[in-house]
């Protein structure tokens, strides 16, 4: 009967003869491997690129409309078709009353300078007591 360390001995020596006739194989046969290596890397890559443009083609209308829409967001453009109201509805899903942008002309950066009050309105709606207390 083997004790444990012959197993262990046997175990290794059988896995060290499968690593050595794998690594004559791929020496002798390197150039072969290396062509079905890149073959199968090409295909890969044509396969991903390939399905990329599947998925894109599926979903170009819905990122065209979202980059046109971010674009909007950015540049201060607001069309009032865009902007949907806030809605508040009650615990039985009764309307109490909607907010809507319809109104609203956004402060664009480039003339921030001439709105320096809402700096300060801001700072006025803080807590006026924040550095006194340690929170509510």
């Amino acid at each position: 009967m083997a004790s444990g360390n012959e197993k262990v001995v046997s175990l290794l020596s059988s896995f060290q003869e499968i690593i050595r006739k794998i690594f004559f194989f791929s020496k002798a046969h390197w150039r072969k491997i290396l062509r079905y290596a890149i073959i199968v890397t090409i295909s890969v890559i044509s396969f991903l690129i390939g399905g990329s443009y599947v998925v894109w083609l599926s979903k170009k209308d819905k990122v065209v409309s979202n980059l046109d829409k971010f674009k909007n967001e950015v540049t201060n453009y607001y069309e009032v078709s865009q902007i949907r109201p806030i809605r508040i509805l009650d615990r039985n899903g009764k309307l109490i009353g909607e907010f809507s942008r319809r109104k609203f002309k956004p402060i664009r950066t480039d003339n921030l300078a001439e709105h320096g009050n809402i700096i300060w309105a801001l700072l006025s709606s803080e807590d006026r007591e924040f550095y006194n207390h340690h929170g509510i």
